[in-house]
């Protein structure tokens, strides 16, 4: 064979497997252009304003009305219960809903018109006996064990009158605090908490990769090379996985596996933080702001996989999601502080 039909071959080669490749592309970038959400349907299930809302393991939905009481609302029966002091600004429900922790704002003010560090009144509520406690001020990131048992939580840093900064274990029944544990580094780094099953992770809120784990169970802390967004932190049901927005990429969900330091990085468009698992750990739901008609769509992303695929919900009413909440088998979510639940 001469040289010059050696060249035209190896041209002819060239020209297939680039067509080849263009095809591939044009099919793939087809593919993704014309594939549809899934459209799902949407239920309103209260018709009133609900704040702070929680399943509970019957699919009944645990909230605080706008006129600051403690509901319950389960097979479309609504009991009302407890009246607060006033609207709360936060509530931290323990994992099986039998009891919260709330803040009260006293709207105390300094004579040039600035809040006091301490304007934040703690309180612990239990429904087995509708009593209120209060916790006292100067209390911050609330958490809870997985068996609801005991909360957690720190003092304010930068109080120096309260001395070192310490993670404080207070039984829930007792109201005993029994644990006080300083890990000084915690509060230096300013790092805040979210909670999982028998652990919690204090994210960092300056630009590092530092996070730190305590683990409940061994009473020991740890430090994981990830940095993420603690609004954002969502632990998966079954313990051992975390996933989260990162720090400075508000486009990257990284799915994290804590014992064998495992990672998996998610691109998204248009990504919103609340990030929520599945029951049975096998797929992520997290939310994106939808630009063509100006409402939020659900995307399902598979862990194993990382495939992604979006949920619109059917509804002529622009929907801004403001939380996605899952229950047994029902995904919730509020918009304008009303309840709203889809299938998935």
């Amino acid at each position: 064979m001469n040289k010059r039909k050696i060249i035209i071959i190896a041209v002819i080669v060239i020209i297939i497997i680039t067509i080849g490749v263009l095809i591939y592309l044009y099919f793939k970038n087809k593919k993704q252009k014309t594939a549809q959400p899934e459209s799902h349907t949407i239920e309103k299930v209260i018709n009133e304003e609900v704040f702070f809302p929680l399943p509970d393991q019957k699919n009944g939905i645990n909230y605080i009305s706008k006129d600051s009481k403690i509901h319950y609302f389960f097979n479309g029966k609504d009991e009302p219960g407890t009246s607060l002091e006033k609207q709360p600004t936060s509530v931290f429900w323990s994992p099986d809903a039998s009891k919260m922790i709330y803040t009260i704002d006293l709207d105390k003010k300094d004579m040039s018109g600035n809040k006091l560090p301490l304007n934040l009144e703690y309180w612990f509520f239990t429904k087995s006996n509708s009593k209120k406690y209060k916790w006292g001020n100067g209390l911050g990131n609330i958490s809870w064990a997985s068996d609801s048992g005991s909360a957690f939580y720190s003092r304010i840093p930068g109080l120096s009158f309260y001395g070192l900064p310490h993670l404080i274990k207070r039984n829930a029944s007792t109201g005993l605090i029994n644990k006080d544990a300083e890990k000084k580094e915690l509060f230096e780094m300013n790092l805040e908490i979210s909670s999982g099953k028998n652990q919690i992770i204090f994210c960092p809120t300056i630009a590092t990769s530092k996070s730190i784990i305590y683990d409940i169970s061994s009473d020991k802390f740890f430090d994981i090379d990830i940095a993420c967004q603690p609004e954002s932190v969502a632990f998966g049901p079954r313990g051992g996985s975390i996933a989260f927005i990162e720090k400075n990429d508000n486009k990257k969900i990284q799915i994290y596996k804590i014992a064998s330091k495992e990672k998996k990085v998610i691109e998204i468009e248009r990504l919103k933080s609340n990030i929520i698992w599945s029951a049975d750990e096998k797929f992520i739901l997290a939310v994106i702001e939808d630009q063509e008609n100006l409402s939020d769509r659900i995307v399902q992303i598979d862990v194993s996989t990382g495939d992604k695929k979006e949920i619109s919900l059917k509804t002529n009413e622009k929907i801004s999601i403001q939380k996605l909440i899952m229950a047994v088998d029902e995904l919730f979510f509020t918009t304008n502080n009303y309840l709203y639940k889809t299938s998935i």
